[in-house]
């Protein structure tokens, strides 16, 4: 009758968050890096059209399909905003000057309320990682004001601390996605994506361990499931 209306896709799963704690906390790391593959692949396709979303979390990360074929999608674009350069005829989709995300998950810009680029959506999607593999949250606190200085510290314990077995070249990457300052981060989600698939690369063309003999402890795995906190000089430096 020419009345306005919105066609949507009706997914059939789960958030990702009811889907990590239906498994226990974490997921095992092959499943994380492909769906972290996939949510990077969708970030790609937002930023190039010049749109960040500002609020990525585990329930705003939808998972459909079987486990042999899961696809994930990325869910409320609400709160989102154009990349600095692009508009539309309406302006921004919402102000920048505003603190605007969930807290756990806000990168430290978002919090300081400063300018915000492709890198604030990559740092919140190293965040959702690293609880899909640890099944903690890498900040926290008992008050706001605690988690917020929190994550201004750029202070977490490491992914091994938690997770040791998570080979370290998809810790490395993570962990430099959640680097406190923009500029050591991933410079787009394209080559986040591109880090995650050369780990898994390389990962697979190791051989299998032989399981004869006695069991040797490598004294560098035991000391770094011990270690204490990811600072912001000790990010991993990958190229991009």
């Amino acid at each position: 009758d020419g009345s306005p209306y919105i066609l949507m896709e009706l997914l059939q799963g789960q958030t990702l968050g009811d889907l990590v704690k239906a498994e226990g906390g974490t997921l095992p790391w092959r499943r994380a890096l492909d769906l972290g593959l996939q949510a990077c692949e969708a970030l790609e396709v937002a930023h190039t059209v010049g749109v960040l979303h500002r609020d990525l979390k585990p329930e705003n990360l939808f998972v459909v399909g079987s486990e042999d074929e899961e696809r994930l999608k990325i869910l409320d674009f609400g709160v989102a905003t154009f990349v600095s350069g692009h508009t539309d005829r309406h302006g921004a989709l919402t102000q920048t000057s505003a603190i605007v995300g969930t807290p756990h998950y806000m990168s430290p810009e978002q919090i300081r309320s400063t300018k915000i680029g492709v890198e604030a959506d990559i740092y919140m999607l190293g965040v959702v990682l690293y609880e899909c593999l640890t099944g903690e949250r890498p900040f926290g606190g008992e008050f706001l004001g605690d988690l917020l200085g929190s994550v201004l510290s750029g202070q977490y314990r490491p992914i091994a601390y938690h997770a040791p077995r998570t080979p370290r070249i998809l810790t490395n990457a993570v962990q430099r996605a959640m680097s406190l300052n923009p500029e050591d981060r991933f410079a787009s989600a394209l080559a986040f994506s591109n880090a995650l698939r050369q780990g898994r690369a390389a990962i697979s063309e190791v051989p299998p361990k032989p399981t004869i003999g006695p069991r040797r402890v490598d004294p560098d795995k035991q000391t770094l499931a011990r270690a204490d906190y990811v600072t912001p000089s000790s990010n991993p430096d990958l190229s991009a």
